[in-house]
């Protein structure tokens, strides 16, 4: 595989895993300190703005990553 089609899959499963970690993380944390959120703007603030971010930043990485690892096998 090339390291430019592997870097843009890496890039896009990192980041729907990324958001998806984050997001989840929110609810498992928020359920286990038993944080009520009434109306629901910390939830929103996760969901569009910070689950996004880390997520794109997830998948910059690991992106980045796999094309350094897959230039140096290929040549």
């Amino acid at each position: 595989m090339k390291p430019v089609k592997a870097t843009i899959i890496t890039f896009v499963l990192a980041t729907i895993a990324g958001f998806l970690a984050i997001a989840f993380g929110y609810v498992a944390y928020a359920d286990q300190a038993n944080y009520l959120d009434r109306e629901g703007a910390t939830g929103i603030a996760v969901v569009f703005f910070y689950a996004p971010l880390g997520g794109i930043i997830v998948g910059a990485v690991s992106g980045f990553l796999i094309f350094k690892v897959l230039s140096r096998w290929s040549g």
